[in-house]
């Protein structure tokens, strides 16, 4: 073990996943669905800030909140204040408790919207609000009469908090099953991406097939691959086998996928290794992308973190996650890729990747790679 990454371990702090804890808490960051939800005026559960009501509201309670007088349109937009506004930031709790109130006579779109708007007014601290855990013993009662918009949504906020209760989870899966005709592609990738950040796997065949024959024509159609990756990724943790599927994946990575960043390298490598698929052509070509990406970034002397866009910077749990699946099918990797893959490490090191940093010193070992 090098001495740069050996001296960041016995650095940590035993209170690092406390510091973890709370920097996630505290840094809540939108992906790339959110602006699809805030573009597409179908998805009116998106929590819309009113300037007029806005004004009027910050005009009226500079210097406290009285949650009790704000009508349900205020309410909203006051949770929307915690983000730019100390005087609510400091009133969440009183917000938080003001919801919980009104919950029984909340219609599902409005406890959506709510859910939403708290999302962006405080990020993931919102999840320790008791709104959400009245929310969510409301959502399982009433899900069964949520609009398809709805239920898209609110598996995508959910997908937020990483994990949700075993009662909630069966009633989304029953509701997947409800509205699985009507969902679009783009809505399908939605909802695996929200079930697989959950961490909910689905063992119907339908869905599965459904979800096979999403991603095969997302490949023919050569359509964005952020849609097609989330339909991999749950597939993958699903432990869904389908030759044809990876066929056909084989086909577009080798003849018609150009320049995918390392995160996408990542998960294209992890839906052959996750069912010990080995395609040599494949492996090669996709470490290859990897690693001249890894190299590129790592000469510009820049820094990257568990925030940043795949897109701009790689991060640590997305070259972890390229070692492994190299490693778990016995791919050989150069050596001159592994040395750049162990100084993207130490160059990178931070306690809040340390489980990711351990991961890839795990499949180095594998690879016969011993920092």
């Amino acid at each position: 073990m090098t001495a740069v990454i050996r001296g960041s371990l016995i650095k940590l702090s035993p209170r690092a996943g406390l510091g973890i804890f709370r920097y996630a808490a505290l840094h809540h960051v939108h992906d790339r669905y959110h602006a699809r939800f805030v573009d597409d005026p179908s998805y009116t559960t998106v929590a819309r800030s009113d300037p007029d009501l806005k004004s009027g509201i910050l005009e009226k309670h500079n210097v406290d909140v009285n949650a009790a007088k704000f009508s349900d349109a205020e309410l909203l937009e006051a949770i929307l204040l915690c983000r730019s506004s100390s005087v609510f930031r400091r009133g969440w709790k009183e917000l938080d408790r003001e919801c919980c109130k009104r919950m029984s006579r909340l219609s599902f779109h409005t406890t959506v919207q709510i859910m939403d708007s708290w999302l962006t007014g405080l990020g993931s601290r919102a999840f320790r609000g008791e709104y959400y855990a009245y929310a969510i013993a409301y959502w399982v009662l009433h899900l069964r009469f949520a609009k398809k918009e709805e239920f898209v949504h609110l598996l995508y906020l959910l997908g937020q908090k990483k994990s949700v209760p075993d009662n909630l989870a069966g009633t989304l899966q029953t509701a997947l099953r409800r509205f699985l005709p009507s969902l679009g592609a783009r809505e399908l990738a939605v909802v695996c991406n929200g079930l697989f950040k959950l961490k909910c796997k689905v063992f119907d065949r339908t869905v599965l097939d459904r979800v096979a024959v999403e991603a095969e024509e997302l490949m023919l159609g050569g359509e964005d691959s952020f849609d097609l990756i989330s339909l991999l990724k749950f597939l993958r943790m699903c432990k869904y086998y389908n030759e044809a599927l990876l066929a056909k994946l084989t086909t577009y990575i080798l003849e018609r996928c150009d320049g995918p960043n390392v995160a996408e390298c990542a998960h294209y490598l992890a839906a052959y290794s996750s069912v010990n698929v080995y395609e040599r052509n494949v492996f090669e070509k996709l470490e290859t992308l990897a690693f001249s990406s890894l190299k590129c970034f790592c000469e510009k002397g820049a820094k990257t973190d568990s925030k940043a866009h795949p897109a701009v910077a790689p991060r640590l749990k997305d070259v972890a996650k390229v070692l492994w699946a190299l490693a778990n099918v016995g791919h050989r990797v150069s050596s001159s890729n592994l040395t750049d893959a162990v100084h993207f490490i130490e160059n990178n090191f931070n306690r809040e990747a340390i489980s990711h940093v351990l991961d890839a010193l795990q499949s180095l070992a594998c690879l016969g790679c011993y920092p």
